[in-house]
């Protein structure tokens, strides 16, 4: 064979390794990216959706303290919308206008998975607990649970020896369950 015929040969194989390669590429995407049949929702309804008060002008992103302004109205209307897909919500904190969301959800027959924002302020702390064990008792047919201190330990701004004696205090504060 001649110099002419074998490189023509290494080309030919080195095309059609380009087009193989590519073609199953192709193939992996298409069917990686094909439609998934998604099952129904038992009675078309969630166990329970994370909820935080936002509106265009007012977010946790925005919070001072912990605290933001949105309307109680802004949270009755997320509230009848969400009964519609759910009867529980689980909250982060309960200062200023998130703790709207007890009444509105009482209101619209949702059970509220309270949450406590725990932070390394000790002071800030005792204000979250207080808050929302104050709407637990108001609202106590909205109430499923009560979560104490979700990230803090993600950001490391406290021990779990610490959060653990947390814990113990709201329990020996409330009738409800407490993780």
């Amino acid at each position: 064979m001649t110099r002419s015929a074998s490189r023509s040969v290494h080309v030919s194989l080195a095309v059609l390794a380009v087009l193989v390669a590519a073609g199953l590429s192709v193939g992996i995407w298409a069917w990686l990216g094909r439609p998934v049949h998604i099952v129904d929702l038992p009675g078309g309804r969630l166990q329970c959706l994370s909820y935080t008060p936002a509106s265009d002008g007012a977010s946790p992103l925005d919070a001072k303290d912990g605290v933001y302004p949105v309307s109680k109205a802004r949270i009755a209307a997320d509230m009848k919308v969400l009964s519609k897909y759910t009867d529980c919500i689980r909250t982060y904190s309960m200062l200023g206008e998130q703790g709207e969301v007890m009444a509105a959800a009482a209101a619209a027959g949702i059970k509220v998975m309270v949450g406590i924002w725990i932070g390394a302020e000790d002071k800030r702390n005792e204000r979250e607990i207080d808050r929302a064990l104050a709407l637990a008792n108001e609202y106590p047919q909205a109430v499923r649970c009560i979560v104490v201190g979700n990230e803090v330990l993600l950001r490391r701004e406290m021990t779990g020896e610490r959060l653990a004696r947390i814990i113990r205090s709201v329990k020996a504060r409330t009738r409800f369950p407490v993780t």
